[in-house]
């Protein structure tokens, strides 16, 4: 029936391939863990301790209910983020306009002052990088956008992701608070979520291990698929 209802036709394979394997005496949870990029390790391992107390359907309701509240808060925090987002681009912006059409004149009034003299280092540092950006704007875009790829390819990975957390939580104006600190500075929903995330798997752990204490996993597979 879901997957008669889906639209996604790739999700729909999905649902099509589930029910194939629970027709083939397979159990569900096995189906989904041929999926481990659409359901994580928790999510499968609660189904096959619903499975095994023979209480998939309040598993299923309760990990459901932790979804919604998690992809709440997601959108929340992409919500939150806007604003800053928003900060840093238009300070690029201003920045860039400045290296490109202001600098190039401060340089004909320092050289009309100091008549010969050499500029200070930094002075002809930030001279230089305002008659790159002038000269070559498009080769500068196309590098800070390569730039910009590259961290987020690198921080997709399990290193970068560890790399730029660690990063994060040591910067000076985080440091004091810690991990938590900037996990509640970001959003203080995530720690109501967090709580609620314990306590439901907690409970759904409780009923579900003295239900598969009395009985096996073979009846509670075969009353599941029936």
């Amino acid at each position: 029936m879901l997957a008669r209802q889906e639209q996604n036709p790739r999700f729909k394979a999905v649902l099509e391939n589930l029910a194939d394997t629970i027709r083939s005496g397979g159990s569900f949870s096995d189906g989904l863990a041929q999926y481990a990029r659409l359901f994580d390790r928790l999510y499968i391992t609660m189904v096959k301790a619903g499975e095994a107390g023979c209480m998939l359907d309040t598993v299923l309701e309760r990990l459901a209910r932790f979804m919604e509240r998690a992809e709440r808060t997601k959108n929340k925090v992409n919500s939150a983020m806007i604003y800053p987002l928003l900060i840093v681009i238009v300070a690029t912006v201003i920045m860039a306009g400045l290296m490109v059409f202001l600098v190039p004149k401060f340089e004909q009034i320092f050289v009309g002052l100091l008549k010969g003299q050499e500029l200070p280092t930094l002075t002809l540092f930030v001279l230089g990088v305002s008659n790159f950006l002038k000269n070559h704007f498009l080769v500068a875009a196309s590098l800070l956008f390569a730039l910009y790829a590259a961290f987020l390819a690198f921080r997709r990975t399990p290193p970068g992701t560890r790399a730029t957390d660690w990063l994060l939580i040591r910067l000076p104006l985080l440091r004091r608070s810690g991990a938590q600190g900037l996990h509640r500075a970001l959003h203080p929903h995530l720690w109501h979520v967090a709580g609620e995330r314990r306590a439901d798997l907690a409970g759904a752990g409780q009923h579900a291990i003295p239900a598969a204490t009395s009985m096996s996993p073979t009846r509670c597979r075969s009353s599941t698929i029936a």
